[in-house]
């Protein structure tokens, strides 16, 4: 959600609320379930309205932009507008005992001519299922997908291939200014062929990404249920919060943990 009031002279007449009411009216028509927000810390007039309204913070992302001089900190808010079952909590994560060793894997950018692997990945049942994409997916959706990727406007995608397969791919994005993140937008991972020294290698390859071009934080936000939790807090990222019901898994809504990396 997002919206603005510019002018000093129509504040405190009541039109963010109004707008405000207007869009949770509308978001329970369409059946939505929660709505959710971002806002800077400090900025305490939306901050009032917001919590005004019902909403309630569920993560914060500290020093998330540079604005004015000031580091800022980006907060994300919930509502709550219907009930959101059924839930489910953690299962059992993957393990890496039973992974085959010394395999050698490769991660670079997406191609051209890997359409073919992304689309039998997108459409793979057993994934991480860190995705808003749920099977069967054509081939055009695919390359959509894929056209929307443009490094120079700060979106990419790396893969982790064993030879010429795809294993798992992160699409991640480099926010523009104020910012200072990499938000990590998307992880999907086939669970059957080495997914947890996947997801190392794709996670080492962010890592590598922002120190080389001198990003402060990675944020990535990931099913609860996913064993991805745990490679994440390996390399060293912190738990920001969680958002409740965020996806919808197996026919069950799954909380979103938000965590954060910062060097």
């Amino acid at each position: 959600m997002a919206w603005y009031l510019c002018e000093k002279r129509i504040l405190g007449k009541g039109i963010g609320e109004a707008l405000m009411k207007e869009a949770i009216r509308v978001a329970k028509d369409y059946g939505c379930k929660r709505i959710m927000l971002s806002v800077f810390e400090g900025n305490e007039r939306a901050l009032r309205l917001y919590r005004k309204m019902g909403f309630e913070v569920e993560s914060t992302i500290t020093e998330a932009a540079l604005i004015d001089g000031q580091w800022c900190s980006g907060v994300i808010m919930g509502l709550d507008l219907a009930d959101i079952n059924p839930r489910i909590g953690k299962l059992p994560k993957q393990s890496a005992e039973h992974e085959e060793k010394n395999v050698k894997l490769i991660v670079r950018q997406l191609v051209d001519d890997d359409l073919n692997e992304v689309s039998r990945l997108q459409n793979c049942l057993e994934s991480t299922k860190s995705t808003s994409r749920i099977p069967p997916i054509s081939k055009e959706k695919t390359r959509e997908w894929y056209e929307q990727l443009n490094t120079a406007k700060g979106t990419f995608c790396y893969g982790c291939f064993r030879k010429q397969k795809l294993l798992g791919y992160v699409q991640y994005s480099t926010a523009p200014p104020p910012s200072t993140k990499i938000l990590v937008e998307e992880t999907l991972i086939d669970v059957n062929e080495n997914p947890v020294m996947t997801a190392e290698n794709l996670i080492t390859a962010i890592l590598e990404f922002q120190r080389r071009y001198g990003y402060r934080k990675v944020v990535v936000e990931i099913p609860k249920t996913s064993f991805l939790t745990e490679v994440f807090k390996k390399h060293g990222f912190k738990k920001a919060g969680a958002w409740k019901g965020y996806y919808f898994i197996d026919a069950a809504y799954v909380d979103a943990l938000s965590y954060v990396y910062q060097q």
